[in-house]
């Protein structure tokens, strides 16, 4: 009781003294309507105190959040940049996870996912990546080298423990994406687990398949939730859905070496998503969670997250919540750069000024984009309200969000300070970086390709970037063809992990010259 105490104390004098300080909570929970069976497969609990811009605290429990004496995970990190140099040190009982497959229908091979108690972290230098962790009560260690370009993701990895080694890739076409990984435990390749998927975009659907063949289950990440854990050679998945905005509907089927074995059907079942909440409805095959008792038709499931976050005097609650009492006299912000503002962690209020790049509305509905002399990042206004113009100087308060891969700030105070009269783009020569994406930048070259609403730029050693026109832009492209020498101006976005340049204005897109 003395330990809880203790740990409690702690906790709340480091939430008195804190800049940040946030709670969240993420579960998964399923339940079979026709017979009131129920699994819930997640709960996770994180806490974490922002003591600066590079240290925080990190609190992580599975299950019962109460149980102080024995969190999943408990660690310090430090993280900083020197020059084109990143850094990230987590200390304490952590997690060092990293991978670049596509998680289809919950199965992944290769990559890493390794716990310890002691100390890891990775070193970032523009597109390469390396990382490890030392678990320091068992003397093992966990590595891993990667590479992040436009078009292609990849990595390589050992855990010491099992002697596992695996590696991964994820290759970024025009019209669609490739993934695949192995692994094997070291010098038995009998063992060898491989995966190999693909995914597209057809006429307004989402088009996803993978197939795995099965050297060794340990080898291959499964959770007990999906009906494949029951595989032993092989596993096929197959998924389709098309987003409608506030809901989706989608169809996925299953297949694995055991069901063929022994006569089964695939499983094929339907799925329809509003908000948290999904309907499964089974069409055919096995049971849709083997976790429900019953056979199962019909299932329901809750995936939820909520966050509670404070500091600076500021309390926001990030579940639909607001403040039972308003602040009277609300603690300033501290004011980043954009530069730093993209290291920050969700939730973590802050100010930044910066000139208005594209206004609200013209390149993303409720979206605007903004630099300083350290980058650019878009602006997100829940509101939909912001009379801006391009040249404006603004005063943006808000906190940090990525949202599939896109640095953004989710604003809720922005002020007109100023204005000027020229914005000057970043020129483009080698492959586009995450540092890069929302900014203001210029690339020049030859036309290689055209479609209706896009073309294709190659410029310096033979690199290729994509220069999409959004339709509120208004912008006419039926002038340009194949062999063209163009300069274009514009916002650097990123879609299904492609890089592309978003014009704004006319002026945006010279031909010639």
């Amino acid at each position: 009781m003395r330990k809880v105490l203790t740990i409690l104390l702690a906790l709340l004098s480091l939430a008195v003294f804190a800049e940040a300080v946030s709670f969240s909570t993420f579960f998964i929970t399923s339940f079979d309507p026709l017979n009131g069976s129920v699994d819930v497969s997640h709960t996770i609990f994180y806490l974490t105190y922002e003591a600066n811009e590079n240290i925080s605290l990190k609190f992580t429990q599975y299950g019962n959040v109460f149980d102080l004496q024995s969190p999943k995970f408990f660690y310090a990190e430090y993280r900083d940049r020197f020059g084109d140099f990143k850094v990230n040190i987590d200390l304490g009982k952590a997690r060092l996870k990293k991978y670049y497959t596509y998680k289809l229908n919950l199965v992944r091979v290769g990559g890493v996912k390794y716990d310890y108690t002691g100390v890891g972290g990775y070193l970032r230098y523009g597109s390469f990546e390396i990382g490890g962790a030392y678990n320091h009560p068992y003397k093992e260690y966990a590595l891993y080298a990667s590479v992040y370009t436009q078009n292609l993701k990849g990595g390589i990895y050992y855990e010491d423990y099992y002697q596992k080694v695996s590696a991964d890739l994820n290759v970024n076409f025009s019209i669609f994406d490739i993934w695949a990984g192995a692994a094997f435990e070291e010098f038995d390749f009998n063992t060898t687990t491989a995966l190999i998927g693909a995914k597209t975009s057809l006429m307004g659907f989402d088009v996803a398949a993978q197939y795995a063949w099965i050297g060794n289950t340990y080898l291959i990440e499964r959770l007990k939730s999906d009906p494949n854990y029951v595989a032993t050679n092989w596993l096929f998945d197959f998924d389709i859905s098309r987003d409608f905005g506030d809901y989706s509907l989608g169809l996925y089927a299953k297949y694995n070496s055991a069901w063929f074995t022994e006569g089964t059907y695939p499983l094929i079942a339907a799925r329809a998503k509003v908000n948290d909440f999904e309907l499964h409805l089974k069409l055919l095959g096995d049971d849709l969670n083997p976790d429900l008792s019953g056979d199962q038709t019909l299932m329901v499931v809750w995936d939820h997250y909520f966050n509670y976050s404070f500091g600076g005097g500021n309390v926001q609650a990030a579940a639909g919540a607001a403040p039972s009492q308003p602040q009277s006299q609300p603690q300033p912000v501290k004011s980043l750069s954009v530069y730093i503002v993209k290291t920050q962690k969700p939730k973590y209020r802050f100010s930044v000024k910066g000139v208005v790049v594209a206004p609200l509305g013209l390149l993303d509905k409720n979206s605007m984009y903004i630099k300083d002399p350290t980058g650019g990042i878009l602006v997100y206004v829940p509101s939909g309200k912001a009379n801006f113009s391009i040249g404006d100087v603004v005063k943006i308060e808000g906190t940090f969000k990525e949202y599939y891969g896109m640095p953004e700030i989710v604003a809720s105070k922005i002020e007109k300070v100023g204005e000027v009269k020229s914005i000057s783009a970043e020129a483009l020569k080698d492959s586009p970086e995450y540092e890069l994406l929302g900014n203001f930048v210029s690339v020049s070259g030859v036309v290689v390709s055209k479609a209706k609403y896009d073309f294709n730029v190659q410029y310096g050693e033979g690199k290729v970037i994509k220069v999409y026109i959004k339709k509120n832009t208004g912008l006419k492209i039926s002038n340009i063809k194949a062999g063209d020498k163009v300069t274009v101006k514009g916002v650097l976005y990123i879609y299904k992990g492609a890089f592309e340049i978003l014009p704004r204005v006319p002026e945006d897109i010279i031909i010639g010259g």
